[in-house]
């Protein structure tokens, strides 16, 4: 793949772009709380990718958020978070959990995600190697419910792991498990496991297209004893291959959401969950480095 030039994010500008991401997706925004968390990672912003990401829930219920994705420059996003005072510990297994991933686990980089009425949620603690499914349930802070899911795994071939994210408002934990070759998986991939976890099946052709993941990945509570949610994400599409006729928002956001490439990129995705109910989200690349991120993670060796 031809390397890429990184474009230059003018922040002020990138702000008004957010407010205008906003205004297209029909989500509330406030530049108030969403301005403070990107200044304080204006660095990493400015030397990673940068993307939008948004879903299908109703008008009312749903969010933007905006998110960097870095692994060039090492930095400690968590204790960021503290200093800023985005985050105030108060003694949750969460808190121990970030600080076990980091200790632990060979981290090759990190993001963040802010959303614009909520302010910093999420950090993405990503692998410079696949991280073994045993290694990582060895994490004592794990939510015990990851536990039961061993044999799930193995019996799937989930082998290893090659991110994770913890959103801390709302104290998920999640599990990436990241495919080289998604063509390779059998075309009843996606109907399985959410048949499996006890979820509702979508569309066949949702089915379809979900069988031809890039990632998958688990959601876990520390107060849920059992899988919360099952997402699969078919990794940046361009804008002529994105399905935008499964949902009214596609073709409206990819009509409009700026982007510093000459093509529009975004990310499909979906979220199945008995508690929460069945949606799709999109990622749109600002900074169209995500094809990058994600060669760069291919020959780091964390896909299976």
């Amino acid at each position: 793949m031809q390397a890429l030039t990184r474009p230059q994010i003018d922040f002020e500008q990138f702000y008004n772009e957010i407010e205008y991401v906003a205004e297209i997706a029909e989500t509330p925004c406030d530049r108030s709380v969403f301005e403070p968390v990107i200044r304080a990672y204006r660095e990493q912003f400015a030397g990673g990718n940068a993307s939008f990401r948004t879903t299908t829930k109703p008008v009312g219920k749903r969010e933007l958020d905006v998110r960097y994705m870095n692994v060039t420059q090492p930095h400690d996003p968590y204790q960021m978070a503290l200093d800023n005072g985005f985050l105030v510990e108060d003694g949750h297994p969460v808190e121990s959990l970030m600080r076990e991933i980091q200790q632990y686990c060979p981290i090759a980089g990190y993001g963040v995600d802010t959303s614009v009425t909520r302010g910093f949620t999420k950090i993405w603690s990503m692998f410079s190697e696949g991280v073994p499914a045993a290694e990582l349930l060895s994490l004592p802070s794990l939510p015990p419910a990851v536990h039961q899911y061993a044999d799930f795994f193995a019996n799937y071939g989930l082998k290893h792991f090659g991110l994770v994210a913890i959103d801390f408002l709302s104290r998920h934990f999640n599990m990436y498990v990241m495919f080289r070759d998604p063509d390779t998986n059998p075309p009843d991939f996606a109907a399985n496991l959410i048949s499996d976890l006890g979820f509702n099946l979508p569309s066949p052709e949702e089915q379809a297209i979900f069988s031809r993941c890039g990632d998958i990945h688990f959601t876990f509570t520390w107060d849920a004893p059992t899988c919360q949610r099952l997402s699969f994400v078919v990794l940046h599409a361009p804008e002529d291959e994105f399905p935008k006729h499964t949902h009214p928002i596609f073709p409206r956001l990819f009509s409009g959401f700026p982007t510093l490439r000459d093509q529009r990129y975004g990310s499909f995705q979906s979220s199945y969950s008995l508690r929460h109910g069945d949606y799709l989200k999109v990622e749109m690349d600002y900074t169209g480095m995500g094809l990058m991120m994600r060669a760069a993670m291919n020959i780091a060796g964390i896909t299976i």
